[in-house]
C-alpha cells in the first residue's frame, strides 16, 4: 500500500478524540513501516500502555514490533497487569 497516504489517514484518525489502543497500534505499525521507528515505537508503546491485552494477536505483534524497534515491551505488559 501507499505508506504516505496511510500516515495522512492515521494522523487524521488520531486527531479525532482519544485514540484507543487498536488505533494507536495501527498508527505505530504504519510509522514503523514508513521508516520512522521512533514515532512507531512511541505509538505502539502508548497502545500497550493503554491496554496490553487490546487484541490477543495484535498485542503479541505489537510486543514483537517494539522489541524489533529496540524497546522493552515486557515492562509495559507487566505495568498493565499490576494495575488490575
Amino acid at each position: 500500500g501507499n505508506v504516505a497516504e496511510a500516515k495522512t489517514l492515521i494522523d487524521r484518525a488520531l486527531e479525532k478524540g482519544k485514540p484507543l489502543a487498536p488505533r494507536l497500534f495501527k498508527a505505530g505499525m504504519i510509522y514503523a513501516k514508513a521508516g520512522e521507528p521512533g514515532r512507531g515505537r512511541k505509538l505502539i508503546y502508548q497502545a500497550l500502555s493503554k491496554n496490553p491485552h487490546f487484541n490477543l494477536l495484535q498485542a503479541k505483534v505489537a510486543a514483537g514490533t517494539l522489541k524489533g524497534l529496540g524497546a522493552r515491551p515486557a515492562n509495559v505488559a507487566s505495568r498493565g497487569n499490576a494495575a488490575r
